[in-house]
């Protein structure tokens, strides 16, 4: 024994003892011991033998509890009988006691660490477990039994919002308070973490460790006591950091407009990376005017993809896209998208007939039609197409200009009288295509006829005086007025007028006697309701 090996000397009874650093107790003489190290007595008398507890000595606020082969020699001393058997003795209340060899709390660090003396409080039940009757030389250090916890959710994985404040903890079974701990993390690269805990009441704690140097994957974590003088095997726990998930989304389009027909199958889809297949992909849809629609998709390949969605219910303008996804970590990420939408192209046609919607002989020379676009951008290409009753067609083009468009002098007397189609159609910059058709009716055909109600078409002076003019009106209305005038070689000339009723008209008892002899001119002429005049001539004598 070196006397460098002696924390202190202890006097029980008449016997002395050092008390050395690996926990043995040495009965020595008083001779032996050195002045300089410290010296404690105790009377036997104060010690309870029979106690069913361990006997503890208090030395500078540390309890000490005397090794069980110490005890059996004191209780000779005393004539207690303690039996060897069982590792434990007899009382006379016939009670059995384990006692150990271990000194068990430190509360001022009074005694140094590194000396050896035990300052980890230990259960009963260990200390119990652990009695045996080894020699007085016997080392009283139990095993260190340690454990380690890596708190990461239980699920195995650390993830970004838990990198920077992992927990770790574990149990120090046997460990004095304060007790050097040391935890080693490793990162699949070799980089390392190395920390240090101290032991209380048998259990250690590490709070809010930043991970964030050390890179994804699997974290070793082992735990080990390099200063506990006795044996202490490492312990090992392990999690994996995955701090890392990414996902894309795209609306699918070929030119990055979607139109009326892509409305009702928009395609959606997108990629991910670091988010294992099954995972669920949730999709927010909206417009402009806070339509939405909340959708899933799984996470296959790396890649998500939506059914193709009818989104005919959103409106005009822009459609907005979030995907957003958690890994099996918990890392989430999100990703957005836009794109505009341009369902509505519209065009309407006008044709100038003036007042009666009717195009007459005067207008199908030059006719004038023209319309407006709504959504349709200037410089995109109008067609116009006439269409008759017997199916002759005639196509004209122009372009948008601000929002309007014109076909000026059309000549279109080609077609047949009757109803006329005029049928305007164009595409916006997007694909969506507008047409309007308008049915304009032609009315070119007015045709008057004009006769003297006299059988031999010559007027005697008795007939002058009382004469009747008639003719017929085709595609004249009823109603309408004719003029007639008859004329004779001199210039003299007689007004009458009438209407027509049922395609004729007639006037009778006109005097003309007033007009010279010989031939007289007839002339008639009536106008339609959409302004075609008709006009007839003839002759008398």
């Amino acid at each position: 024994m070196s006397q460098a090996d002696v924390i202190f000397y202890i006097k029980i009874g008449h016997q002395f003892w050092a008390v050395l650093t690996d926990g043995q107790w040495v009965a020595i003489e008083d001779s032996q011991m050195e002045p300089l190290i410290p010296f404690y007595e105790f009377s036997i008398n104060t010690l309870d033998l029979t106690s069913a507890l361990p006997v503890i000595l208090s030395i500078d606020n540390q309890e000490v509890i005397i090794p069980k082969s110490v005890l059996k020699l004191l209780a000779e001393d005393m004539a207690i009988d303690i039996r060897d058997e069982n590792t434990y003795y007899q009382t006379d209340a016939n009670q059995g006691l384990n006692y150990f060899y271990q000194v068990i709390q430190n509360q001022n660090n009074s005694l140094i660490a590194k000396s050896g003396f035990t300052t980890q409080a230990v259960p009963t039940d260990s200390l119990r477990n652990s009695f045996d009757n080894s020699s007085i030389n016997q080392d009283s250090f139990l095993p260190l039994k340690l454990s380690i916890t890596i708190l990461d959710g239980g699920d195995g994985f650390i993830n970004l919002a838990e990198t920077p404040v992992v927990d770790l903890y574990g149990m120090a079974i046997n460990a004095r308070d304060g007790e050097l701990l040391q935890i080693v993390l490793t990162d699949i690269n070799g980089v390392q973490i190395i920390l240090e805990a101290t032991a209380f009441n048998e259990r250690w704690q590490l709070d809010d460790i930043d991970l964030s140097t050390l890179s994804d994957g699997q974290i070793l974590a082992i735990i080990t006591a390099l200063e506990y003088p006795g044996q202490a095997e490492p312990a090992f726990d392990s999690s994996v950091k995955d701090t890392l998930a990414n996902i894309t989304v795209e609306i699918v389009d070929n030119d990055n407009v979607i139109n009326a027909t892509e409305i009702t199958k928009v395609i959606i889809q997108g990629t991910v990376k670091n988010v294992e297949d099954g995972q669920t992909v949730t999709v927010f849809l909206t417009d402009n005017l806070g339509h939405s629609l909340t959708l899933t998709a799984i996470v296959n390949g790396g890649v998500w993809q939506l059914s193709p969605q009818d989104l005919s219910r959103f409106d005009d303008g822009s459609l907005n896209v979030t995907a957003s996804v958690n890994d099996i970590a918990g890392n989430p990420t999100n990703a957005s998208a836009k794109m505009p939408v341009d369902i509505i192209a519209e065009i309407d046609i006008n044709v100038i007939t003036g007042r009666d919607d009717h195009i007459n002989r005067f207008e199908m020379y030059r006719l004038d039609f023209s319309g407006k676009v709504n959504d349709v951008e200037n410089g995109q290409p109008i067609t116009i197409t006439l269409t008759d009753t017997a199916g002759n067609q005639l196509t004209y083009l122009t372009t948008v200009i601000e929002g309007v468009w014109h076909i000026d002098k059309a000549n279109v007397s080609s077609l047949v009288d009757g109803n006329i189609t005029f049928t305007a159609t164009t595409i916006d910059l997007a694909g969506n295509s507008a047409t309007s058709s308008i049915v304009v009716p032609k009315d070119t055909v007015a045709v008057l006829s004009i006769n003297a109600n006299d059988a031999d078409h010559i007027i005697s002076q008795q007939e002058s005086l009382s004469t009747s003019l008639s003719g017929e009106a085709s595609n004249l209305e009823n109603g309408q007025q004719v003029l007639v005038w008859i004329t004779d070689t001199l210039g003299q000339r007689i007004f009458v007028k009438t209407i027509i009723e049922n395609g004729v008209w007639s006037i009778d008892n006109i005097d003309l006697s007033g007009l010279t002899d010989g031939p007289l001119y007839l002339k008639a002429i009536a106008i339609d309701i959409h302004g075609n005049p008709a006009f007839a001539a003839n002759s008398i004598l």
